[in-house]
């Protein structure tokens, strides 16, 4: 279950990465993102893959600080089977499997039109959270 993990740093690393065309790609190619969004359930998944992605990402964070901070290597263990059953808990809040967090992350590698979708609304999901936050 550690995979989703890395999947979200390969997604953060490929949407961090991104330029910001989403809008460009999106006018360019709107039936891409709307092919690929029907493909993954819909633009409800693709918001669901975006928190679900912010979630993951903030909860790997506390996961690597935790470690950092673990003197055993049990206590490393116990970090581990954490950190996994909170993202399958992510994961299944958001109606995701990890198969299709997996499959969604490849294809947001190979497609620059939901790579662009994937950052602008990854991008509006962390905007709202620092609002809300203060």
């Amino acid at each position: 279950m550690i995979r989703p993990i890395l999947m979200v740093a390969a997604l953060s690393a490929t949407v961090v990465g991104a330029p910001l065309v989403g809008h460009e790609a999106r006018a360019q190619a709107p039936e891409t993102v709307q092919a690929v969004a029907e493909r993954f359930g819909g633009e409800d998944a693709l918001d669901a893959m975006a928190l679900a992605h912010v979630e993951v990402r903030a909860a790997e964070v506390r996961y690597r600080t935790a470690l950092a901070e673990a003197v055993t290597a049990d206590e490393a263990v116990t970090l581990r089977r954490a950190m996994q059953a909170e993202v399958r808990a992510i994961l299944e809040d958001r109606g995701l499997t990890a198969e299709e967090f997996d499959d969604m992350v490849r294809a947001s590698r190979e497609d620059e039109a939901l790579r662009s979708e994937l950052s602008r609304r990854i991008g509006e999901v962390e905007r709202a959270r620092r609002s809300a936050d203060g």
